[in-house]
């Protein structure tokens, strides 16, 4: 009998991006926190449409954030791109939702099977009125989307081997990536606007939302300042050079 056994792929072992990797764990569990706090409630209170939605769309958050964890502690980067991306979706339908809760009729009754609701154009546009977070925002779907979609143009970014027409470009894709960091950092962002957004809709419906919303943005203000270590030694190491 042949005894198989599963070698594992090497996790991240930096202490900094490993403290990244802490800080989205107790984030989602601010999250998870706060559906089970929600749920708790609906034996006595009416399951609006707006509260089914609202609680749909965060439990994918969550369970899309495991998936995105994992693959940042094996660091592979790429795929965590393009699940991050799928959880920035889901992020940004719940805020439009907050917005106005009819749209939570819109969501659930749609049908059209290759095409969203809504565009996200259209989305980004409403949600951020400043230009420059508009630009921003949008300058940040347009990337992930590149290496969802596996296009050219993304190089790098998209291929571990980017071909252009006159090179190749081999990413070694050295342990302990940069881009695990971004991700995580963008993931804190996706989790903290999951609830915030959410805990608008659960007060517009008449439940009580605690505050999780308040927890969990403490503890990105704590993801904020790891990052701002991190590029403050970058910049200490570009002094050094």
């Amino acid at each position: 009998m042949t005894i198989y056994r599963i070698t594992e792929l090497p996790n991240i072992d930096d202490p900094l991006l490993l403290q990244f990797g802490v800080r989205i764990q107790d984030m989602r569990g601010i999250l998870v926190d706060y559906m089970q706090h929600l749920l708790s409630q609906l034996e006595n209170h009416p399951v609006t449409l707006p509260i089914r939605v609202a609680l749909a769309i965060a439990n994918r958050v969550a369970e899309g954030s495991v998936s995105v964890e994992l693959l940042c502690m094996k660091n592979r980067y790429r795929d965590a791109a393009i699940l991050l991306l799928s959880v920035y979706e889901l992020q940004l339908d719940l805020q439009y939702i907050a917005l106005d809760l009819s749209r939570a009729e819109i969501w659930i009754d749609h049908t059209s099977q290759n095409r969203k609701p809504w565009s996200v154009a259209v989305q980004l546009r409403e949600i951020y009125a400043s230009p420059n977070e508009f630009e921003a925002e949008r300058y940040l779907y347009r990337t992930y989307s590149m290496v969802k979609h596996s296009n050219p143009v993304g190089e790098y970014l998209a291929f571990p081997l980017a071909a252009t027409r006159h090179t190749l470009v081999l990413d070694t894709n050295i342990p302990n990536n940069p881009m695990v960091r971004a991700h995580l950092f963008g993931l804190g962002v996706h989790l903290t606007r999951t609830v915030e957004a959410a805990s608008r809709i659960g007060a517009s419906e008449g439940l009580d939302v605690g505050d999780f919303a308040k927890r969990l943005d403490e503890q990105f203000k704590d993801l904020s300042r790891l990052m701002e270590q991190y590029i403050i030694s970058l910049i200490q190491q570009k002094a050094n050079s």
